[in-house]
């Protein structure tokens, strides 16, 4: 006979059957299993704060592109003002650089006045 029958007849081919996990699997797999569903609930809350900053910058955006669309309504309506209006680089560059802080603008620039006298006595 082929060997191959041999094999099959003397049962060699044929699996254990299934007896499950020992102990030590089991409390490997708990272990695992807990450490896994730690880290799921720390992604989740990761992640529930990151929808809140989310949602915030949204709503700040939105409020951005209101407030830019009345001043596209108000300057579309009335030609004067743009006339009378004026850019200052310094201004533009200071929102830019530090937005939000135009409290401490005033100080900035008595700030820049002190300098610019310092200057002028060297």
């Amino acid at each position: 006979m082929l060997p191959i029958f041999n094999a099959i007849i003397n049962g060699d081919l044929v699996e254990e059957p299934y007896k499950g996990f020992t102990d030590e699997e089991k409390k490997e797999r708990t272990k695992l299993m807990k450490e896994l569903e730690k880290k799921v609930r720390e992604k989740e809350e990761a992640n529930a704060k990151i929808e809140v900053d989310v949602k915030e910058k949204e709503k700040g955006i939105d409020k951005y592109r209101k407030d830019l669309l009345q001043i596209r309504e108000s300057r579309s309506k009335d030609h004067d003002k743009l006339k009378t209006e004026n850019f200052s680089l310094v201004k533009f560059s200071l929102n830019f650089l530090y937005p939000g802080h135009a409290v401490h603008l005033p100080l900035l620039f008595l700030c820049i006045g002190d300098l610019q006298g310092a200057v002028r006595g060297l």
